[in-house]
């Protein structure tokens, strides 16, 4: 049985929310039943998961929402989301009013015929209960036979029996009578309404006695659906065997088949580990049992002879798997040595650099010899001292000992040759000839500054003129040119794409303004007059709210604007947008940036003078356009404006929403006339639809 913790709400990452998990579990294939008992639910909440629900409805055996209404935590429009999507949906609630029992569970249930899981805790079906409030819950995957699990199980089910048997009398089944009565007494409310309600609240600061603030209000972090987190919830399907294996005569009689079958398998995917997810579990069941009785000598000798005969493994799969990559980590250690005379990986710190993982092998290899560990095996002793493999690490080791000297004599003179050619440090470019000499380069200063390169070494390298430090190099050399470019030119205020001498000072010049740079650069920048330079803490504290213009972001925003110059309609450029895919995409994530206050004044502003819409105002409108553009297409076709569900979900979807906003006199007049111009059915005869269906 394993078991999550879902936290979040205190800090900024979100990657393991109640809301990850739902997203993610309807995704699972293992499952097919799905359950839920909620208290509070909205359609904010119900979108995170509502495609992938849809997606698995025909295969999912059973779908049901057990949902409370109490407290006005329920919205009218996840009501009617899941009754339009035709999923089972049972209304609770309690109306007695004296020492009432509000309905207050918040639990999720998945089944599936190998696997389990179960979410308890306290995130309502609300977008702030999933991902923003501070919320507690656990996850509980087990798989079907797990012994705890059923117990579980069994014990929801004698709890909720009254809902399952559907025979409690505070529950009823979701239709559209059962809206309206909850709507009429205010039970539900319309999804703005609530959270206008909870904006009402904030507003109400807790103070003491002097007016302070008892409390510090704490921004909510932006989630985007369509980023969620890719969350580790792989469920568990560990095969629970008996205690004791009965060794039956079927057993017997089965085992030839199963061992010619095993034979079979490992001569076809070569390899003696069947996997618990294979395609014919009963192999993998013959499988597990060969290894559960070795472990209790209680094996048969002439199943044992045979299975040692074919290679069969005793030991558990995970060391297998341990071996193999031991060994591949060996194999790249023996080609290092091949290619540098030595086995001493320096320590990498940096994940990106391509020795890191390797130098960390090296490094618990030492550490396992040195602890007396169990995985350091004669076997793998052996094969490290084959490549000279150093088990102690010193001033005389890392690629200094006597043995390399010759060896790092005829690299400097390679070092010596390249400066006097290019008149320029070699650089740990992949794939190119100077790779190995930078890479020379860059492990000299990095042992200098561990304080294991020896004086005569350093001394031979400054007699070349070797740069140490290649970034305070590189800095100094810039102040140099900003230096010039002012002389020419009478101040520091460099355009961004101004290049001089292959160095894009331009770039430069913005990052340290926006970006930030060291303290000693800062200071070194300031005492040649130039101002506005920031710290980089400066940068990340402002940066988290704000985004700043990148030169990916320049040159995205040149493109817009030349196709814009060139006759094209920007506002009608989105995602779909078959000709400009990468720009539509672009022009989506700007608009969502500024509906989330993320884009800086300047993008702002640079993107309202080329005319771009950014308001959500904006786009609802343009889409209630395409809308009634279809309708109008709809109406010369067919002759009303009747859109059937089977047609057009969308449209239909949306042709009721402007009937139900006449009705409750909440649609502006300018788009009740332009609806009148197409003679639109403001109330449809349902009598008629109703005999057909009958």
């Amino acid at each position: 049985m394993k078991f999550e913790f879902l936290g979040h709400g205190l800090f900024d990452e979100h990657d393991t929310t109640v809301g990850n998990y739902l997203h993610k579990s309807f995704q699972d294939k293992n499952f097919d039943t799905f359950q839920c008992f909620v208290a509070f639910t909205t359609l904010s909440g119900l979108s995170v998961f509502i495609d992938e629900l849809e997606a698995v409805k025909e295969r999912y055996k059973k779908i049901e929402f057990y949902l409370g209404v109490d407290d006005k935590g329920t919205s009218r429009e996840a009501l009617l989301e899941l009754l339009n999507r035709n999923i089972d949906t049972y209304i609770y609630y309690n109306p007695t009013k004296r020492t009432r029992a509000i309905y207050h569970p918040k639990l999720y249930i998945f089944r599936g015929v190998k696997a389990n899981r179960v979410i308890l805790g306290s995130s309502n079906l609300t977008r702030p209960g999933l991902f923003n409030n501070i919320e507690a819950s656990i996850a509980m995957d087990f798989v079907s036979g797990n012994f705890q699990g059923t117990k579980l199980l069994k014990q929801i089910e004698e709890y909720f029996a009254s809902f399952f048997g559907k025979d409690n009398h505070n529950l009823q089944k979701l239709n559209t009578a059962l809206i309206k009565y909850l709507t009429d007494r205010e039970l539900i409310l319309p999804e703005k309404r609530i959270f206008k309600d909870e904006e009402e609240k904030e507003k109400t600061n807790v103070t003491d006695e002097e007016g302070n603030d008892l409390f510090t209000a704490i921004e909510a972090p932006y989630v985007d659906l369509e980023d969620l987190e890719n969350v580790d919830s792989e469920t568990e399907q560990k095969e629970y065997l008996p205690r004791t294996i009965a060794l039956t005569e079927h057993y017997f009689a089965m085992w030839p088949e199963n061992f010619q079958k095993f034979k079979e398998f490992k001569l076809k995917y070569n390899t003696v580990i069947v996997p618990r997810d294979f395609e014919n579990p009963t192999l993998y069941g013959w499988y597990v049992k060969q290894k559960a009785l070795y472990r209790e000598e209680r094996i048969p000798e002439e199943h044992l002879e045979k299975l040692i005969e074919v290679g069969f493994s005793f030991s558990d799969g995970h060391q297998i798997r341990f071996d193999k990559i031991w060994e591949g980590y060996y194999q790249e250690l023996k080609t290092y040595f091949i290619e540098n005379g030595h086995s001493d990986v320096p320590r990498r710190k940096d994940r990106n650099d391509p020795f890191y993982r390797l130098s960390n092998f090296v490094a618990m290899q030492r550490h396992f010899k040195k602890k007396g560990d169990q995985r350091m095996t004669d076997y793998r002793i052996k094969k490290l001292d084959e490549i000279k493999f150093s088990w102690e690490v010193g001033p005389r080791n890392a690629g200094l000992t006597v043995k390399h000297d010759d060896q790092w004599l005829e690299t400097l003179s390679q070092y010596s040759d390249f400066k006097k050619r290019y008149k320029r440090e070699p650089k740990q470019k992949r794939n190119s000839d100077e790779y190995k000499l930078g890479k020379w380069r860059n492990d000299q200063a990095v042992y200098r500054k561990q304080g294991i390169l020896s004086q005569d070494r350093i001394e031979l390298l400054e007699a070349e003129g070797i740069i140490w430090d290649l970034d305070e190099h590189d800095f100094n050399q810039k102040i140099q040119r900003l230096l010039k470019y002012k002389e020419e030119f009478g101040n520091f205020d460099v355009p961004l794409s101004y290049t001089i001498d292959g160095v894009s000072l331009g770039q430069f010049v913005y990052s340290v303004k926006k970006r930030g740079t060291k303290p000693e650069n800062k200071e070194k920048l300031e005492r040649i007059g130039m101002m506005g330079v920031i710290l980089r803490t400066e940068a990340q504290t402002t940066g988290n709210k704000r985004s700043h213009i990148t030169t990916e972001w320049r040159q995205n925003f040149d493109q817009l604007k030349k196709l814009k110059e060139s006759g094209v309609n920007i506002n009608e450029i989105n995602q779909d947008n078959k000709e400009h895919p990468k720009i539509g995409n672009w022009i989506f994530n700007q608009q969502k940036r500024y509906r989330h206050s993320k884009l800086s004044e300047e993008q702002e502003s640079l993107l309202e003078q080329l005319g771009l819409r950014l308001s959500r105002e904006d786009t609802k409108e343009a889409r209630w356009n395409i809308f009634y553009e279809l309708l109008c297409d709809y109406k010369k076709q067919y002759g009303d404006c009747r859109v059937s569900k089977s047609f057009d979900k969308e449209l239909n979807i949306w042709v009721g929403l402007q009937r139900r906003g006449y009705k409750r006199n909440t649609l502006i007049q300018e788009r009740i006339d332009k609806l009148n111009e197409i003679q639109f059915e403001w109330t449809v005869d349902t009598s008629t639809k109703k005999k057909n269906a009958l």
